[in-house]
């Protein structure tokens, strides 16, 4: 199976006006959209020498138990080990969404609605923008992010722009 079908699914939620999901379908694109995330950051990882050398490393494993958690120690252990930030920022951001994944299908009390979806999007297209720095072939898909300036400002070394992240809904 190929698991960008994992990624369709989650990312085909529609918010017009006449058809809003439900909390179960919400729950349920954040859960796919997730799976889209781990499974290519674990391609990324099996794909790249010294990534397999730390996660396939049965000490590690022993330490790290679950693959999910396996998977956010590998990046942050690389990170430390080579000073490569961005490996950090990786890690951080799939915990972030592992976080966000774990609440849509265990806390049924607490809410999930489309401000978390919206939320799981943004760091999901964090954690994909900082993936492709370091591989461009990965995280291949459109999230319909963009980015949209709110101010800017012109000084005398150059111009700053503020800019936000928008979903642009397709219908």
């Amino acid at each position: 199976m190929d698991h960008k079908a994992f990624f369709d699914q989650g990312i085909s939620l529609s918010f017009d006006q006449n058809t809003r999901p439900i909390e179960a379908d919400i729950r349920n694109a954040i859960g796919r959209l997730y799976y889209y995330a781990y499974h290519e950051a674990l391609k990324f990882v099996q794909n790249n020498e010294f990534l397999s050398l730390i996660y396939n490393d049965d000490e590690f494993k022993e330490k790290n138990p679950t693959s999910h958690k396996r998977i956010l120690k590998t990046f942050a252990k690389y990170s430390t080990d080579s000073q490569n930030l961005i490996y950090g920022t990786i890690s951080r951001h799939l915990g972030n969404l592992h976080t966000m994944r774990c609440t849509a299908d265990y806390d049924l009390i607490q809410v999930v609605n489309e401000n978390n979806y919206f939320s799981f999007i943004a760091n999901f297209e964090s954690l994909k923008q900082e993936i492709i720095k370091i591989d461009v072939g990965s995280f291949n898909v459109d999230t319909k992010l963009k980015s949209e300036n709110i101010t800017q400002t012109d000084t005398e070394f150059g111009k700053i722009v503020v800019k936000k992240k928008v979903l642009r809904l397709v219908e």
